[in-house]
């Protein structure tokens, strides 16, 4: 389950200025590739941009993020994603497909994944 925070409804205060994270994300332990890491994720999204070509305020604040939850507990994760395979890969949650196969079994589940995939993506611009 994912909720989109509202800017300004969540705030960590910075040396760079306060910060508003953009996703929180919990995940049952089933759907984890290492159910042992938590199940509460917060995410930042830069659909599209790698590392690279982040403001150095936007790194800064990432960083901070970062900080702040590890600090709060260690069964929150927090990192930034430019996509939703970044996200997957990241936060090591199962790819949809997958938790498809484990649920519906092997059936033809492309177009499912397409959709979800599709849905998601959209929602992180």
């Amino acid at each position: 389950m994912f909720t989109k925070l509202k800017k300004g409804g969540f705030v960590i205060d910075t040396p760079y200025g306060n910060y508003s994270p953009d996703w929180a994300v919990v995940c049952k332990k089933e759907g984890l590739k290492n159910p042992d890491l938590g199940i509460y994720f917060i995410v930042e999204t830069k659909a599209g941009k790698a590392e690279a070509n982040l403001q150095d305020v936007e790194r800064n604040k990432i960083k901070c993020g970062k900080l702040h939850f590890a600090a709060v507990s260690n069964q929150i994760k927090f990192d930034w994603v430019n996509s939703y395979y970044d996200f997957i890969e990241k936060f090591g949650v199962k790819d949809s497909e997958e938790v498809l196969i484990e649920t519906i079994g092997p059936h033809d589940s492309s177009k499912v994944v397409k959709e979800y995939v599709d849905k998601f993506s959209e929602e992180m611009k």
